[in-house]
């Protein structure tokens, strides 16, 4: 460096220091500087590139276009290799997410009640559907399958928590038998799930127990079993604990019953039939506990009969030893499989009637006559109806043939929000 010389004129301006300095030397400074060549930050070093390459003169703008197209297809590359691993992670629900589960494009998602922060449920399989939280709020069960190629679905069960294992095969690879409602139900303590499936080509209800990773067979298979209905603890007569209903149709599918029975099996009994050419019932469903009474812990069902031969569909309060109560005998619309679901503070049971309006039934068991009171909001949900953990809103289908889910608040029937435009059915989360 000590034989290197500076320019006369620069080296007296540097000495003298720019307050002092001829005004020349200043002009001479910024001519040097103008002069010097600044490499750019994107230019590649001569060394990195073939001879060949290294000679060639390559505008700065092409080796810059080059980097940026570079760096993107690593970016593709990495994501083709995992998968979008890097991007996604499984959704995981806190204790107080109040949301609503439904499908869409063969895969699951949860939205706000007012349908606003929607989130993918990544479960990892290429298709699901038929949604259900567990009672407590801790699960989601569902129907899937583990290759696209696969015709019938399986039953599958998901930690929203992010807890292990997060994703559990509740039917143990059986086929779950299809259907436009749910044909599983949670057992009041979240554990157990009891569904129906094929054995043999009969229909049978099995019982899941999640915490175990086991599977009971409930029903024999001597006649078709499906859609389970799980109670919550309460009393049937002599017998205090849980029951499932489930609906029998005998091979010739001119009769068709309810029957009820306790987990473990025992205490089969029969809740009603129909026979007759086109005679029909639903799923049924349970009556909550009534916050109101809680000394008073009996309980009552509902579900939907067609007695065949051309007759309307009536909604039916069933107490037990036949004692029915017809609550609305103009005709029942809907899926023929919906239930009759009660509200859970048990004051009211919702149901589509036969012009596509839904009606809101007192639920008043105070005479063997139904005297309650009729609530009739129109035209606002289709195919299927349930409620709010609060009971203060009704989702369903969408009206006009279920192109969708909806929710509808009682105390607003026109201020309905839309969650989806696929139908199919969806379930609201239960928080504290």
């Amino acid at each position: 460096m000590s034989d290197m010389r500076l320019d006369p004129i620069l080296e007296q301006w540097l000495s003298y220091g720019p307050d002092q300095a001829p005004q020349h030397g200043l002009h001479r400074a910024l001519a040097a500087t103008r002069n010097a060549r600044q490499q750019s930050r994107w230019e590649f070093p001569r060394t990195w590139l073939p001879a060949p390459v290294a000679d060639l003169e390559v505008p700065r703008n092409a080796i810059t276009l080059a980097l940026v197209a570079l760096i993107l297809m690593l970016l593709i590359a990495l994501a083709a290799t995992f998968g979008g691993q890097l991007l996604r992670g499984p959704l995981v629900l806190g204790p107080t997410d109040e949301v609503i589960a439904f499908a869409e494009g063969q895969q699951l998602f949860v939205a706000e009640p007012d349908g606003s922060d929607r989130r993918k449920i990544d479960v990892g399989l290429p298709n699901a559907s038929t949604p259900v939280f567990s009672p407590d709020g801790s699960h989601i069960a569902f129907l899937g399958s583990t290759s696209s190629a696969d015709t019938g679905l399986a039953l599958f069960v998901v930690a929203v928590d992010g807890s292990s294992p997060r994703l559990f095969d509740a039917s143990h690879g059986m086929i779950v038998l299809p259907g436009k409602v749910p044909n599983f139900s949670w057992s009041s303590d979240s554990r157990r799930i009891a569904f129906s499936a094929l054995d043999a080509g009969i229909a049978r209800i099995f019982i899941s127990d999640i915490a175990a990773s086991s599977l009971r067979p409930l029903t024999d298979g001597s006649k078709n079993s499906d859609l389970p209905s799980w109670s919550s603890v309460a009393v049937w007569g002599e017998y205090t604990g849980d029951w499932i209903a489930f609906r029998v149709t005998q091979p010739d599918r001119d009769e068709v019953s309810l029957e009820r029975v306790h987990p473990d099996g025992s205490g089969l009994e029969l809740m009603t039939a129909v026979i007759g050419s086109g005679s029909s019932l639903s799923r049924l469903s349970w009556s909550p506990p009534d916050p109101a009474r809680p000394d008073k812990v009996e309980i009552a069902a509902s579900y939907s009969m067609n007695l065949g031969f051309g007759t309307d569909t009536q909604a039916v309060i069933d107490l037990g030893i036949t004692h029915q109560l017809p609550i609305w005998a103009d005709g029942v619309g809907g899926l023929p499989d919906a239930p009759i679901p009660w509200s859970p503070d048990s004051r009211y049971l919702a149901f589509i009637a036969a012009d596509r309006s839904v009606v809101l039934a007192d639920d008043d068991r105070s005479s063997d006559l139904y005297d309650g009171e009729y609530i009739n909001l129109g035209p606002v949900v289709d195919c299927w109806i349930e409620w709010s953990p609060n009971s203060q809103f009704l989702y369903g289908g969408a009206a006009n043939d279920c192109a969708g889910i909806v929710v509808l608040p009682l105390a607003n029937p026109a201020a309905a929000t839309r969650l989806s435009n696929e139908s199919g059915t969806a379930s609201w989360r239960s928080v504290p």
